[in-house]
Parts: structure tokens; C-alpha cells; sequence
């Protein structure tokens, strides 16, 4: 669910548009949020979870709710752009870990990269899985590549 293109040539980071609603949703993503002050005092972010770049957005919609009920939304703004369409990195995987650790009590974390279940062996398995997919189209394109 999302108004933000993104990578080049620009497209659509997600299926589903925000028209000019406000929208509940469980996690935003960190191209842009906005925190109320009030929130941001008695919560900050988690460094020693979120030890890198990705995730701290996610994290923190997580454990604001948790801890004081504090829901997130997204908003309908049109012509935003992110030129990086986001990354399925180590990095990533590694901090997702944490994150789904962190926060066992629900079943599934939505993020921009999809949507991750917090059961362990579940998420190292579609872990896995992604990097084998990833791992197989490189092998195809260089199969492909040296055959023509």
C-alpha cells in the first residue's frame, strides 16, 4: 500500500494506492514518518535491535503500539519518489531476525519488503528460499548471457 515510486525508470513501490485517505496499517517504511513529540519522549528507537539501516521504522510502529497502543497510518500524497527500490541484503535479513524476535507476540510483521512471519524456522526458511530464488536467477542470466 503505497503513493511512492521508486528505482529507474520509476514504478510503483507497491500494488494497492493511497488515495487522499488516511489509512490504519500495521508498519511504514523509513522514506518518510512522522513521530508526534509526545511519543518520540517516552519512546526511542531500539539500537541495539535495529543495528544497522533497515528496519527501525518497522521496529518502532512495532513496539509503539505495543507498549502505548500507538497506531501508525499511512497518508494519500502524490509524486513521491525514493530512488533506491530498497534491498533484500544481509544486512536486511539480519536485522529482520532481531525484529521478528523482538516481536513474537503477533504472527506476521508487514513491511514494504513484504511480509515476514515472526516463527523462526518459518523465517529463516523463506529466507532461505529468497536467496536461492536469487541465487537461480543469476545462474539463469548467465547461462542465457553465455549462450547467445
Amino acid at each position: 500500500m503505497t503513493n511512492i515510486t521508486h528505482g529507474y525508470p520509476p514504478v510503483r513501490a507497491g500494488e494497492e494506492n493511497v488515495k487522499n485517505d488516511v489509512i490504519e496499517v500495521q508498519t511504514v517504511d523509513e522514506c518518510l514518518f512522522i513521530i508526534p513529540r509526545s511519543l518520540f519522549e517516552k519512546l526511542r528507537f531500539d539500537e541495539t535491535t535495529i543495528d544497522g539501516w533497515h528496519l527501525y521504522a518497522v521496529d518502532y510502529c512495532l513496539e509503539a503500539y505495543e507498549k502505548f497502543r500507538a497506531k501508525s497510518y499511512v497518508m494519500g500524497i502524490e509524486g513521491i519518489y525514493h530512488k533506491s527500490s530498497g534491498s533484500l541484503d544481509e544486512s536486511y535479513f539480519k536485522i529482520l531476525r532481531k525484529v521478528s524476535n523482538k516481536h513474537k507476540k503477533i504472527k506476521r510483521i508487514y513491511t514494504t519488503m513484504g511480509t515476514w512471519p515472526t516463527n523462526t524456522i518459518v523465517l529463516r526458511s523463506k529466507i532461505f528460499l529468497l536467496k536461492m530464488k536469487v541465487k537461480l536467477r543469476q545462474i539463469y542470466k548467465k547461462i542465457i548471457f553465455n549462450w547467445r
